[in-house]
């Protein structure tokens, strides 16, 4: 466990700091339909897997790439901000600002 938590914060690091993984070559085998199920839950935060990282995720076992997927989501969520809720000042926008007295702007 400690293993897999010094691998994850190092890879969250290296993610922040130069958009990139490392993932060490595995001896599984997954169907490329996992790998590509990855990549489009990646794309909805505006990232994607280089084919080298695609490669290299089918070497892995399911569970190691269940692990990986989890870690990854929630670095690459933390990195656009999706990791906190969105609470606005103005939830009712623009209605609720035209209604409001001059000094309460700001």
């Amino acid at each position: 466990m400690a293993g897999r938590l010094f691998h994850f914060r190092m890879n969250g690091i290296y993610l922040r700091r130069r958009c990139k993984v490392y993932v060490k070559e595995g001896t599984g085998s997954i169907p490329v339909s996992h790998v590509a199920a990855l990549q489009k839950n990646i794309e909805s935060l505006g990232f994607a897997c280089s084919e080298p990282l695609l490669e290299r995720l089918q070497t892995l076992s399911p569970e190691k790439l269940g692990t990986f997927y989890k870690d990854l989501i929630a670095t690459l969520r933390e990195i656009v901000g999706a990791h906190r809720q969105f609470k606005p000042m103005y939830p009712n926008f623009p209605e609720q600002v035209m209604e409001c007295p001059k000094p309460g702007f700001i």
